[in-house]
């Protein structure tokens, strides 16, 4: 049985945070050399880097639904996500959660793979984040005092 249930949405703030590598980047211009050889390398770095940063900004990503068991256990709805157990090592901050969770095991990895995802505050309303938030913090103290974890 599932004992907290949330609504995500896409959030705000994942967009906000990508461009401030973004105009780290940018600003690296000011700094370096602006000839020769290092105009060159930093072009083709900054090509690089940007077209990496376009792929995660375009990214779109889809309302999803998140279920946490009374035992650690992760379910994402609809589907694209694999499930799984929460781990102790979890954070949760005042603007975000990091969840940390292990799939099933597998063929390709027989302990099962590790997963991590962020959910930032903006993502849902704050009752329900302060709820995830608590049954987080009560899986991880009944994950660390089980014996052998």
């Amino acid at each position: 049985m599932f004992e907290s249930s949330l609504a995500l949405h896409p959030s705000r703030w994942r967009r906000y945070l990508l461009l401030l590598p973004l105009l780290l980047a940018l600003s690296l211009a000011l700094l370096l050399p602006s000839s020769g050889l290092w105009l060159w390398c930093y072009l083709l770095l900054l090509a690089v880097f940007a077209g990496l940063w376009w792929q995660q900004w375009s990214v779109q990503h889809r309302p999803q639904s998140l279920l946490i068991g009374e035992q650690g256990e992760l379910r994402w709805l609809p589907g694209d996500t694999p499930a799984g157990q929460l781990q102790a090592d979890s954070l949760v901050l005042e603007w975000a959660i990091r969840l940390h969770w292990r799939t099933a095991p597998s063929r390709s990895f027989p302990k099962g793979e590790l997963l991590q995802r962020w959910i930032f505050a903006d993502q849902c309303n704050d009752d329900d984040f302060r709820a995830l938030a608590r049954s987080i913090r009560q899986c991880q103290l009944r994950l660390r005092q089980r014996p052998g974890t």
